[in-house]
């Protein structure tokens, strides 16, 4: 019952966040922050991530999107050494390997249409 009460609090919720709460797969359940640096924290997110949609959907338009589509698959690449720098996350040997897959398509499709 208590899930409801959370839920219904905020009514914008996505739906899968609902399917994963109702099925067990979050176990603490959905609930807002209880104090003032998990609102900033939250506040921050949700500026940080419009802020960045807003100049990705601005920008596109006046880049050469084709050329440069290459480098928007930098973004778990930057996630990953941003996790492991700021929150020191472990990286797993897959994740490394990931990433150096990634980078190595990165070079090799801007290599290839440089020349």
């Amino acid at each position: 019952m208590q899930a409801l009460t959370e839920i219904s609090a905020v009514p914008a919720y996505n739906p899968s966040m609902l399917v994963a709460g109702f099925s067990g797969a979050m176990p603490s359940g959905l609930s807002l922050p209880s104090s003032g640096g998990g609102w900033m924290a939250l506040a921050s997110l949700v500026a940080l991530h419009g802020v960045a949609f807003t100049l990705l959907f601005v920008c596109a338009p006046q880049l050469n999107m084709a050329q440069n589509a290459p480098v928007m698959n930098i973004e778990p690449i930057a996630t990953l050494l941003l996790g492991w720098a700021l929150l020191d996350q472990r990286l797993s040997t897959l994740q490394l390997i990931g990433g150096t897959v990634v980078v190595c398509g990165i070079v090799l499709l801007t290599y290839r249409k440089a020349s």
